[in-house]
């Protein structure tokens, strides 16, 4: 190897490095703000109150607290991979995950370029591309199918895009065959066309797991809230905070039929 050569190799594998350990700070940040239950950000979004859906404007990206700003604008699985993306978070590193190693965005597999899906094993380096072709497979070919055979055709094409975000991501977090266990009351209130139900049932898979995903979950139940403008007369406004506590205070709270204590300073 040639001196030229050999500095641009180790050029090469620096910058390699120093990637690596951003993603490593930027998961552990991600980690630890998730344990400690840290929610911080100005919360701009437009959220439906539950029970008074608020509207949902086309390009729209919301401020979701934790996780970040998230785009529910476009398509369905567009929506769910950006929703997926802030919840699920990015690790080039695999890790063990209760049944399996995984990476990317909290996938077992990896999708290659061509087309061939790779199981995710210990000591791979996974690249943002590979996890991105992957989640969007999986979306398309596994959660999004699953999500309309347990709503219905009929009721998923009435949904809005932030909807069919809300319930893909769900099954992407308990699988695609969740919807007769975990996930039956959910597909319950959504065939139902109640909102609020629908919400409500989100709401409380929170407690699951020891609340490890309670966050997640009072995120995807406000962004299910979210209707067209055109279909609210009167929108009202609130945001993932005030969704919050009104999940802590009951559900009278969450069906918006019970006042709001203030909140502490």
């Amino acid at each position: 190897m040639s001196f030229a050569a050999g500095i641009g190799a180790a050029l090469s594998g620096f910058a390699g490095a120093v990637e690596d350990k951003q993603e490593r700070d930027l998961e552990k940040e991600r980690l630890e703000a998730r344990n400690a239950g840290v929610v911080t950000g100005d919360f701009t979004g437009n959220y439906g109150t539950p029970g008074a859906p608020g509207p949902q404007t086309p390009g729209q990206t919301i401020n979701a607290g934790k996780y970040g700003e998230i785009n529910i604008a476009g398509d369905g699985i567009t929506t769910a991979s950006n929703m997926l993306a802030r919840y699920e978070g990015f690790s080039h590193t695999p890790y063990w995950d209760v049944n399996a190693y995984r990476g990317g965005y909290g996938s077992d597999t990896i999708t290659r370029a061509d087309g061939s899906v790779v199981p995710v094993v210990q000591g791979m380096h996974i690249t943002r591309e590979d996890a991105d072709r992957d989640r969007q497979r999986r979306l398309r070919t596994e959660f999004a199918p699953s999500a309309i055979k347990a709503v219905g055709e009929d009721t998923w094409n009435r949904l809005t895009p932030g909807q069919q975000g809300a319930l893909q991501s769900l099954a992407y977090n308990y699988g695609a065959g969740a919807w007769s266990g975990s996930l039956a009351n959910v597909a319950a209130a959504v065939r139902s066309g109640d909102v609020a139900a629908a919400q409500s049932a989100i709401q409380a898979l929170g407690s699951h797991n020891g609340g490890v995903n309670r966050d997640r979950r009072n995120s995807e139940a406000a962004i299910f809230g979210m209707v067209p403008a055109a279909q609210t007369q009167q929108p009202q406004q609130t945001n993932i905070v005030d969704f919050n506590r009104r999940a802590a205070y009951g559900p009278a709270m969450m069906m918006g039929t019970g006042a709001i204590p203030p909140q502490s300073s």
